[in-house]
Order: structure tokens, then C-alpha cells, then sequence
């Protein structure tokens, strides 16, 4: 099953980079690869969650189930989609209180090998336009820190 890991250091505390995160509705507005987001339902420990990614006219839609617990992390399993799994999430790592560790990890596995390998590719690169779209929209709200 592929699986793809980025992690970065930011000069801002957990609770904001969470909130950022925890804020699914407004990705399409800073998230370069994401073209829509909706939350479905939302409970104290729980969101369920439709993204549509897309990079390089490849566009996958799907729904995860998100167990939240701020400002420590967000994981997700999937509900519906094109894949025959999908697991992962943010961990987010305090360092002290003007500065965090963000990890996100997902795992996936799809029917075919082949579609696997596109898909990894695509989810990579739209991983790392994620991370860094975040990078800057932590700017933006909280300044250059």
C-alpha cells in the first residue's frame, strides 16, 4: 500500500496550525490541488468530510472520516471513493508555545497497481502543494513570526 509522509516546522502554535487545518470548508480558497471541500457532519470528536483533489487533469473525490482531537491531530479512514482503502492524518506537535511540528500521512491502496502508481504521483504532488499552500496561509492570518 503507498504511503506518503511530509512533515514541516512552523513558527506558530498548535492551536493555530490545527484550527487552520480543522477548517476543511475553506482549503478550495488557499489549497493549491483542492477544488472543493464540504464538511457532511461534525461532532465534538468526530468530522465527516468530501474533499475533490485534482493535479495534472487527474481528479479523485472522496470522503473521510476524521477523529479530532485539538490541538493534537486530525486522522482519517475512508468512508466512500475511488480507493480500496485510504488512512492518515495530521499530527501536530507542540514545541513550545509559538512553534509546532505538523506531520501528514496517508496511505492508500487502489484496485489496480498501475492506478496505485498514478495516483501516488498525483497525491504527492498535491500533498506537497498542500503542505505548502498551509505554510503560507499560516502567514497570512497570523504573520511572519
Amino acid at each position: 500500500m503507498p504511503k506518503i509522509s511530509r512533515n514541516i516546522l512552523l513558527p506558530y502554535s498548535a492551536e493555530q496550525i490545527y484550527d487552520l487545518v480543522y477548517d476543511i470548508e475553506r482549503y478550495p480558497e488557499y489549497m493549491n490541488g483542492c477544488s472543493s471541500a464540504k464538511v457532511i457532519s461534525e461532532q465534538p470528536t468526530e468530522v465527516v468530510a468530501e474533499l475533490q483533489l485534482g493535479k495534472a487533469g487527474v481528479n479523485v473525490t472522496f470522503v473521510t472520516r476524521n477523529e479530532v482531537c485539538r490541538p493534537k491531530y486530525i486522522r482519517m479512514t475512508l468512508v466512500s471513493g475511488p480507493f480500496k482503502n485510504l488512512k492518515g492524518g495530521w499530527e501536530i506537535k507542540a514545541l513550545d508555545v509559538s512553534a509546532c511540528k505538523i506531520e501528514f500521512e496517508i496511505s492508500f491502496a487502489l484496485a489496480s497497481r498501475l492506478a496505485e502508481i498514478a495516483m501516488k504521483r498525483m497525491l504527492s504532488g498535491t500533498i506537497d502543494d498542500l503542505i505548502n499552500s498551509l505554510n503560507a496561509q499560516a502567514r497570512k492570518l497570523y504573520g511572519n513570526s
